[in-house]
């Protein structure tokens, strides 16, 4: 990736905690039929940090389903931009 490169993910992003039952049934469905999980914005911060990457921002397109893009740069460069992989 580029100094200036963009990694641009589009998933159902669940909260850290409480999330609402219909999300967590979709988790459960996942696991069952694909061996897959829905993923909380701290795995993701983990995954990507595991990468090399840190999140720089999450758009939000679909509040009930948790749908989102999960916006990441490299880390070695993201402070140069300015940014912190905290919650949005």
């Amino acid at each position: 990736m580029d100094d200036s490169s963009v990694l641009l993910i589009d998933d159902i992003v669940l909260p850290n905690e409480k999330a609402h039952r219909f999300q967590t049934q979709l988790d459960l469905t996942m696991l069952a039929v694909l061996n897959a999980q829905a993923r909380t914005y701290a795995n993701w911060q983990m995954i990507l940090a595991e990468s090399g990457l840190l999140v720089s921002g999450m758009i939000m397109y679909e509040e009930k389903a948790r749908e989102a893009i999960i916006i990441a740069r490299r880390s070695d460069v993201a402070d140069m931009w300015g940014y912190r992989n905290g919650p949005m």
